[in-house]
């Protein structure tokens, strides 16, 4: 976090504004680089206390044991645990969105590795699964195929209620049978 707010060093104090609020005064302690605003000691420690819960997040703890982490390391409330733990994601991101994107590119790697070895160990069946792990993975299947786990996992029934008489549905169906594009008369050539 040092590398964050060593951009301050020679800037000016901001002096306190009665409408920030804390999290506004701690985002502009990181990363407002026009001003050097210097941290109560109440504001300090919970900007500590996101430094922490942040830094646990980015080594895959769950939001659990993160609070759990918050409340036994801080000695406070779980609630205040949880709202340390959501301001945090607010100012600096959730990491484990990152942590996501980092272990697709571990296993793009991995399947590229074992891509070559099937290959070079003619070993054409492993070959050809990974080739098709490679492919989902990156999300490079034909853009024409339907993927119908998709369509189904969107769907949602719908009911119709048509309330008229088989009259005048019949009416409508001669209306709508009339107002077709007739073909054009044309003779066939031999």
């Amino acid at each position: 976090m040092n590398a964050i707010i060593s951009h301050k060093s020679e800037a000016k104090r901001e002096m306190r504004k009665t409408s920030d609020s804390i999290f506004d005064r701690i985002c502009k302690y990181y990363f407002n680089q026009k001003t050097n605003v210097k941290l109560t000691a109440q504001e300090e420690a919970i900007r500590e206390r996101w430094d922490f819960a942040w830094k646990l997040l980015a080594n895959m703890y769950t939001r659990r044991q993160v609070t759990d982490a918050l409340v036994q390391t801080y000695q406070v409330h779980k609630t205040v645990a949880y709202d340390d733990l959501n301001k945090c994601m607010m100012l600096f991101g959730d990491p484990r969105q990152s942590n996501k994107d980092a272990k697709r590119a571990l296993s793009e790697e991995w399947i590229t590795k074992g891509i070559k070895k099937a290959w070079d160990d003619q070993d054409l069946d492993a070959y050809e699964r990974l080739i098709g792990r490679y492919n989902k993975l990156n999300k490079l299947e034909s853009e024409n195929d339907i993927d119908t786990e998709d369509l189904l996992a969107n769907f949602k029934p719908h009911q119709v209620f048509i309330v008229a008489s088989m009259e005048q549905l019949q009416a409508e169906v001669k209306k709508l049978q009339e107002d077709l594009v007739l073909d054009i008369p044309h003779e066939e050539e031999q």
